[in-house]
């Protein structure tokens, strides 16, 4: 992929399993408003992935007010660390239904990439937020593997459950910041080496079960 940014004017996108996309440079990335997007496929035990060419990196996924966000078995390599181009591999807002399922987001630069960014305004929806069964090895510095914002709900339908936390570096404080999500659970998941697990600012939400 030689262009910089690939717009859906609105549709829907579907990636199927067994597919490898490379971004050519740190101007890549996929960017959608509207419509549903789809990764991958629960039920066959292929991946697809989403890298970057040799000695380069790209912005990312950003999806914007989407119907659906499914994505299953998605590998996501070599995203440009903040502040180059992007902050995290998986941007998500005002997205309905949300689904991020048995994906690796692996980086082994030294700089900051986070997982997934998810942010809901008062113009959102959210029907379902579902996040499961994941990989998450970065290094992400000082910022958060996952970012999970709501400035216009009182309650989130959150679960986060089953995912691997793993730092490959000294230097990664944070695996979660909350800021102002009400409901749902963080559960049996797998923390190692964070300095701390989940920061919550105006949050309230179900956390047990969880290895740290």
């Amino acid at each position: 992929m030689k262009t910089a940014e690939v717009f859906n004017s609105g549709h829907d996108v579907s990636i199927k399993p067994q597919t490898t996309i490379l971004f050519a440079n740190s101007s890549s990335r996929i960017n959608m408003n509207g419509g549903s997007f789809h990764s991958g496929s629960s039920t066959e035990s292929y991946s697809l992935y989403l890298k970057a060419k040799a000695g380069s990196n790209w912005k990312g996924l950003k999806l914007s007010n989407c119907e659906e966000a499914i994505l299953n078995r998605t590998i996501f390599e070599g995203v440009s660390p903040y502040p180059v181009d992007s902050t995290y591999a998986l941007e998500l807002t005002d997205c309905g239904y949300v689904t991020v399922a048995n994906c690796t987001f692996a980086s082994a630069t030294t700089g900051k990439t986070g997982a997934m960014l998810l942010n809901y305004t008062s113009q959102g929806d959210p029907k379902d937020i579902y996040i499961y069964s994941n990989i998450i090895n970065l290094n992400t510095g000082s910022m958060p593997a996952v970012s999970i914002i709501a400035t216009g709900f009182d309650e989130l339908p959150l679960l986060m459950e089953w995912n691997e936390f793993e730092s490959c570096s000294e230097n990664n404080t944070l695996a979660i910041l909350l800021c102002n999500v009400t409901g749902g659970a963080i559960k049996e998941n797998n923390f190692m080496g964070y300095d701390r697990t989940v920061f919550m600012l105006g949050s309230s939400i179900d956390f047990y079960g969880n290895s740290i």
